[in-house]
């Protein structure tokens, strides 16, 4: 018994030595400057851009107890789950597209390919309330925008 106690012992305060002496962390810190300047502002105004035509966008779908979402249509067709295309939109005003009319807005890209900037201009829901869910109709209309060249 004694042995075992003393083989314990021995390897509890063997691990304990190897993991206290594991290694050291330095850390150096030290100024640096950027040689980059931290704001570059280009300045557009709408002169700069060429108007090519509205689009409406729209999609259906159904939500369950609250929490569950069932795309039905894009653009008045049935919604593909193994197909998803979109368009990713960003800037540095917040001007937010649900992932759902991100879907529906590829459509509208591949009616306009030359379009580089689209506007969100209106966007309209249509909600049937039903029992333990809800019938949601999305309509986006963005205006799509080139620029001069």
């Amino acid at each position: 018994m004694r042995t075992i106690l003393k083989y314990v012992v021995s390897l509890a305060l063997g691990a304990f030595m190897l993991t206290s002496c594991a290694g050291t962390y330095t850390v150096n810190k030290m100024r640096t400057t950027s040689l980059t300047p931290d704001n570059v502002e280009l300045k557009l105004t709408m002169e700069d851009f060429v108007f090519i035509k509205d689009a409406d966008v729209s999609v259906t779908y159904n939500t369950y107890l609250g929490r569950i979402y069932v795309l039905r249509e894009i653009n008045g067709k049935e919604a593909s789950k193994r197909v998803v295309n979109s368009v990713s939109t960003y800037g540095r005003t917040w001007m937010y597209v649900s992932p759902y009319l991100q879907r529906a807005l590829y459509d509208a890209k591949q009616e306009i390919p030359d379009a580089e900037i689209f506007i969100p201009v209106t966007e309209v829901d249509e909600v049937q309330n039903m029992f333990l869910g809800n019938k949601v109709k999305k309509t986006l209309t963005v205006r799509a925008y080139k620029m001069k060249k």
